[in-house]
């Protein structure tokens, strides 16, 4: 299963003494799991999932929000949280994340397939952003509920 969003963020990667200036970025994020025999994660659950990652870095200034206000936000460090984060929320659905691909104006510039250990110690999400048991298995009300946040989320073609 894949599903595609899109991330819109602002940022300035500050390379030792040098501050390159605030820019923005508009990422396609497609987010695809496995899918073995018994396992089972629904369509709506991996919205509720991605979603909840997503929406604390969409409209924002990168640099100011967890964990990017303590570190470098490059393209690669965002890339790694983010398949590390979501992972998690995969994982608690009982399925398995096998990769997240990124692009920015129709060119890859991202592909991650495993987790990034140096990335675990960081505090994954805050408890208010994590999404509840009772908000993943409401299922297709939950999906129209979130389908109002700010996220262009599309289902797979």
């Amino acid at each position: 299963m894949q599903l595609d969003c899109f991330l819109e963020f602002k940022h300035h990667p500050n390379y030792q003494d040098s501050v390159i200036p605030i820019h923005k970025h508009r990422w396609q994020i497609r987010v695809a799991i496995a899918s073995s025999k018994g396992d089972k994660v629904s369509y709506s659950a991996l919205f509720t999932v991605v979603n909840s990652v997503l929406k604390r870095y969409d409209r924002v200034v990168i640099n100011d929000v967890h964990p990017f206000d303590s570190i470098r936000p490059t393209h690669e460090n965002i890339a790694k949280y983010l398949f590390n984060t979501i992972d998690d929320g995969v994982r608690n659905l009982g399925g398995q994340l096998s990769n997240i691909n990124i692009w920015e104006d129709l060119e890859l510039i991202n592909q991650i397939e495993r987790r990034c250990p140096e990335f675990d110690s960081l505090d994954q999400l805050a408890d208010q952003d994590k999404p509840s048991k009772a908000v993943l298995s409401a299922g297709s009300s939950a999906r129209g509920k979130l389908a109002s946040l700010m996220l262009n989320i599309t289902p797979p073609l």
